[in-house]
């Protein structure tokens, strides 16, 4: 009896420290500071997130790393400058969504050996950027409007799945900012500097 509770123990010991060795998984920070500042001829850039998601499933957005609307706000800070002398801008997040859509997964005898992609994630991101003089006279605008999807298998961990939300929204704000950048340069040029 005392080799057997020997043993139980250096397994334990052995179980802790494999546990407190395994080094904790971090996903990068979404920032934008490496892409060209777009610099406009106002005196400010406000972001106004108008888009209130439902409560609830399918909606997710409370429950990913990186909500896709604190993503355009970052976004904005780290993309759009303000370096004129009049006017403002404003940049309003219409749509933010993340929404979550559960696949059939084969639950038969077939579906025990298989691997399958249980859930889908579908996110959109949709702003319009205003620009307006010092009367409140718009000068112009420019709107961009993406979607992106992925799946994950059912198999995933948590931290899988935190990882492809993540790259989810990622790739949502480089097709994002591509949109915009591609909108302000079509539509607000005159007030590019």
């Amino acid at each position: 009896m005392p080799a057997r509770s020997l043993l139980l123990t250096v397994l334990f010991v052995f179980g802790l420290a494999a546990c407190a060795s395994q080094p904790e998984q971090k996903l990068p920070e979404l920032t934008f500071t490496h892409l060209t500042p777009i610099n406009l001829a106002v005196t400010r850039i406000d972001t106004v997130n108008a888009y209130a998601p439902p409560a609830g499933k399918p909606h997710v957005e409370h429950q990913v790393p990186v909500a896709p609307a604190t993503a355009v706000t970052r976004w904005a800070a780290d993309r759009l400058r303000a370096v004129g002398a009049r006017g403002t801008g404003k940049l309003t997040i219409v749509e933010a969504s993340l929404v979550e859509d559960p696949l059939k997964v084969d639950k038969g005898l077939k579906g025990a050996f298989k691997k399958e992609q249980s859930e889908r994630y579908t996110a959109t991101i949709e702003a319009i950027l205003e620009l307006e003089s010092d009367g409140g006279a718009q000068r112009g605008n420019a709107t961009a409007r993406v979607t992106h999807s992925t799946t994950v298998r059912e198999d995933a961990s948590l931290y899988d799945r935190e990882r492809v939300q993540f790259e989810l929204v990622e790739k949502l704000m480089v097709q994002f900012d591509v949109e915009m950048e591609k909108n302000i340069r079509a539509h607000l040029v005159n007030w590019m500097r």
